[in-house]
């Protein structure tokens, strides 16, 4: 018998007692650590190491993040124009959350645009790629410039919104100068990421996390309403018209929350391959570019109709084909065997064996493409569903472990999913406690979520030995990470 020693591990933060597996077990299945041998100690719970009173660190963090949320809200709800007769392609293009024309539908576009322009520009070029996965001192370089093309991109959107301004004024809108309503579209663009910024600091979980968080939210609000009042006039139950609804979030709270669980039963436990494998939005990836081109172009306003492929016919076959290429593709391209293989070997985690590690992309695959095919004939929201649970377990989880260890320190971003579950092991058998800050959130866009790593967050006093201890494992399994490793060693 073995038991996982790790204060930190969530099993034991839920039941306060430490999981024990057999002696055939190489890690623990719910936290990846190292186990140790005999069975669990006597049962603790979670809030004995935790001081009697919240620290003053964690209350302000939890106020700062509520007033955000309410600014979000309040930001998505106060419109820059009244829409009048605005066809409904034109309304569209500037929906984020709540009205149209408000200031985060004319402000979050910009810049998660510029951020997914420069990852793929830090992929195409090799000098490049190792910035890319280097950390926060490394991608330094890469915030500029996706905050700059943000900037660029938001004078586009800005004179868009004028475009638009202008045409409400030909139904009978209000006239508005050309230069005064750019000013209210940049000025809108420049306040949320401003508001973003503030939220990274000093807020529970990432800005922009919680700003997806409240648009989903939002946009789950609307549909719910509509759900019930269509329940009411045609006479049903109330969960007959959420039922759809229910089971999307059923199954996405089964692959987020219930990780460890599920791969245990599946048998995964020796590999550090998240699920899903491909993300939740693997349709909108296949034509990422004429996405981002077609936005692009309403930013400047203009626009064209992209392939009807960005919005499938739930259950139609070539729906379903086309979804089983992307997400045995895109998990390829994420989440590559051998590439996991060797980052885990680097990090000393069992999960270094390439066998094991094939066969947990193979049914993680298999899981996945059952459970978005499911999700997609069920619901048409299931991004927005999958949002708010997993920025919702990520708020839970920083709640927790600030509750415990009181103020924490940033001491790597991990951009890459796979290497989390390593690289708490190895902090664990280091003897430093260390959370994952952003992790459910990232395991739904492996790649188009720059803007979003996971950060991994530490005492202050286990920074210095938390950074080396990383840098010696991410750079001993990645190739690529160390070529950056003599000009950003801790």
């Amino acid at each position: 018998m073995q038991h996982c020693p790790s204060p930190t591990c969530p099993y034991r933060v839920r039941k306060g007692v430490a999981s024990e597996c057999a002696d055939t077990a190489t890690a623990c299945p719910d936290c990846g650590g190292a186990l140790a041998p005999g069975e669990a100690p006597a049962a603790v719970t979670a809030g004995d190491d935790a001081p009697a009173h919240v620290p003053r660190s964690l209350r302000l963090r939890l106020v700062v993040t509520a007033i955000g949320v309410a600014l979000i809200v309040a930001l998505g709800y106060v419109s820059l124009l009244d829409v009048g007769d605005l066809p409904a392609e034109v309304v569209g293009a500037f929906r984020f959350a709540g009205s149209p024309f408000s200031l985060i539908a004319v402000g979050v576009t910009p810049f998660l645009t510029a951020y997914a322009l420069v990852e793929l520009v830090a992929v195409a070029v090799p000098g490049l790629r190792a910035r890319r996965v280097g950390g926060r001192e490394a991608r330094a370089p890469l915030r500029l410039a996706a905050d700059l093309l943000g900037l660029a991109l938001a004078l586009l959107a800005a004179y868009g919104f004028a475009v638009g301004v202008q045409y409400v004024s030909s139904y009978g809108g209000p006239p508005l100068g050309l230069f005064p309503t750019m000013l209210l579209g940049f000025g809108g663009a420049v306040a949320l990421r401003l508001l973003w910024w503030i939220l990274d600091a000093g807020a529970l979980t990432g800005g922009v996390a919680l700003l997806l968080f409240t648009g989903a939210v939002l946009e789950l609000l609307d549909v719910t309403s509509d759900a019930l009042t269509r329940a009411n006039l045609e006479g049903t139950t109330p969960v007959a018209a959420l039922a759809p609804m229910l089971v999307v979030g059923a199954v996405m709270v089964v692959m987020l929350a219930l990780p460890a669980a599920l791969r245990r039963g599946l048998g995964l436990t020796a590999s550090p391959i998240s699920l899903p494998t491909s993300g939740v939005s693997p349709m909108a990836d296949l034509l990422v570019f004429v996405a981002l081109a077609d936005r692009i172009a309403w930013l400047a306003g203009y626009g064209f109709d992209a392939p009807s492929l960005l919005d499938p016919v739930a259950g139609d076959l070539g729906f379903i084909v086309v979804l089983a290429v992307l997400v045995l593709g895109e998990g390829w391209l994420f989440q590559r065997p051998r590439r996991v293989a060797r980052l885990a070997r680097g990090l000393g985690h069992p999960g270094s064996d390439l066998r094991a590690t094939r066969r947990a992309f193979v049914i993680g695959s298999a899981l996945t493409l059952v459970a978005l095919s499911l999700s997609g004939l069920l619901v048409s929201h299931v991004v927005a569903i999958a949002t708010v649970l997993a920025v919702a377990l990520d708020l839970a989880a920083s709640w927790r472990f600030r509750r415990v260890h009181g103020a924490l320190v940033p001491v790597r971003d991990l951009h890459r999913v796979y290497a989390v579950t390593p690289a708490l092991a190895a902090l664990e058998r280091a003897g430093v406690p260390a959370h994952a800050d952003g992790r459910c959130f990232r395991a739904l866009f492996p790649f188009f979520a720059s803007y979003a790593p996971v950060v991994v967050l530490v005492r202050p006093e286990d920074e210095d030995a938390a950074r080396a201890c990383l840098h010696r494992g991410l750079h001993a399994g990645d190739p690529v990470a160390a070529d950056v490793a003599g000009a950003f060693a801790p």
